[in-house]
C-alpha cells in the first residue's frame, strides 16, 4: 500500500510539475487575423504572390487613419476594421462608418454586407503600435448588422491581427 501510495504521490508531483503555461504569441509582424464569425473559425494570413490574386491581408496607414481588411475566398468572407484616429496603443470602440468601424461582407450567396452600428458595437484593442518597425497589432469583437436586413446580424468574438504596413 505504501508503495502504491508513493508511486502515485510521484505521478501527481511529476505531472504538475512539468505543467507550463505558455506565453501568448508575442506580436512580431506576422501578418495574420484569427476571430470566429458566429462561431466559425476564420483565419488568413498574407499572401503576396497568390495564384488567385492579390494578398489576403491588406493595410493602410496614414497619418491616423488606419485600417484593416483580411478576404478569405475559401469562406468567401472578408472582414474589415477601420480607426478614423489611431494615435496610441489602447482601447478603440466600434460604431458607425463615418466613427471606428467594423465590416463583414459575406460573398455566399445570398451577398450580404454586415457593419457595426450606433446599436450593434464592438471594440479594438491596440496591443502594439510600432511605428519604427511597421507593425501593428491588436485584438477585436464585435456585433454588426446587415446593412439591408436589420433582423440579421453577426458575431465577430476572439478576433485577434498582427500585421506590417508600408
Amino acid at each position: 500500500m505504501t508503495s502504491i501510495f508513493k508511486i502515485f504521490t510521484l505521478f501527481i508531483f511529476v505531472n504538475v510539475s512539468s505543467c507550463v503555461k505558455e506565453d501568448s504569441p508575442k506580436p512580431g509582424g506576422t501578418n495574420t487575423m484569427i476571430a470566429l464569425v458566429d462561431g466559425k473559425h476564420f483565419e488568413k494570413k498574407a499572401c503576396w504572390g497568390c495564384l488567385k490574386g492579390g494578398s489576403a491581408i491588406d493595410v493602410f496607414l496614414n497619418d491616423t487613419v488606419f485600417s484593416v481588411t483580411a478576404e478569405d475566398m475559401d469562406q468567401k468572407l472578408t472582414i474589415e476594421l477601420g480607426i478614423k484616429s489611431l494615435n496610441a496603443p489602447g482601447l478603440y470602440t466600434l460604431s458607425s462608418r463615418d466613427k471606428n468601424f467594423a465590416i463583414v461582407r459575406n460573398y455566399n450567396s445570398p451577398y450580404a454586407s454586415f457593419s457595426t452600428s450606433s446599436t450593434n458595437t464592438g471594440r479594438i484593442n491596440i496591443t502594439m503600435l510600432d511605428l519604427s518597425k511597421h507593425i501593428i497589432a491588436g485584438t477585436f469583437e464585435f456585433s454588426a448588422i446587415d446593412e439591408k436586413n436589420s433582423a440579421h446580424t453577426v458575431n465577430v468574438t476572439a478576433g485577434n491581427f498582427d500585421v506590417t504596413y508600408k
